[in-house]
């Protein structure tokens, strides 16, 4: 079941109820078109976080490479392009799946995590993205994105 089917059934539901209508769901989707982004389709395509020396501590936090994360910024930029309203950004990358804070003074951050189990299991990976999001008079001004991930 996709992201656009749950919401759409949530939305029928709530329908029955006389909460809201087809015209609600449908300006909830115009309002935040589907890019087809998915924090879950982009950490899927991330390079396997590597088996890291006996000497590291499991609370240690390791942060991605900038070069392996241009193919997620490029596709978050041409989703939250700027001059995008904040509120737009957040809808935005709420339906890619992350969580927005409110705008802080002049920026807005969001946060995507996820946890993978790699090498058979024996521990797991918990990732953050952050993306930062600079704020002018309302609008994204710039988009940064970060990933780290800490072994547990």
């Amino acid at each position: 079941m996709t992201h656009r089917s749950i919401a759409a059934a949530a939305f029928g539901i709530i329908a029955l109820f006389g909460v809201t209508t087809a015209h609600a769901q449908e300006e909830f989707y115009e309002d935040h078109p589907d890019h087809g982004l998915r924090f879950a389709d982009m950490e899927f395509d991330m390079p396997t976080d590597p088996l890291l020396p006996s000497w590291v501590s499991f609370s240690h936090v390791i942060h991605t490479p900038a070069q392996f994360l241009a193919g997620a910024t490029a596709k978050l930029r041409a989703a939250v392009p700027v001059g995008t309203d904040a509120a737009a950004a957040a809808g935005i990358l709420a339906k890619a799946g992350a969580h927005c804070g409110q705008p802080t003074g002049n920026a807005m951050a969001c946060h995507y995590r996820d946890v993978e189990t790699p090498w058979g299991g024996e521990y797991f990976d918990a990732i953050n993205w952050t993306i930062t999001l600079p704020l002018a008079n309302g609008h994204v001004a710039d988009l940064a994105v970060a990933r780290d991930w800490t072994r547990r």
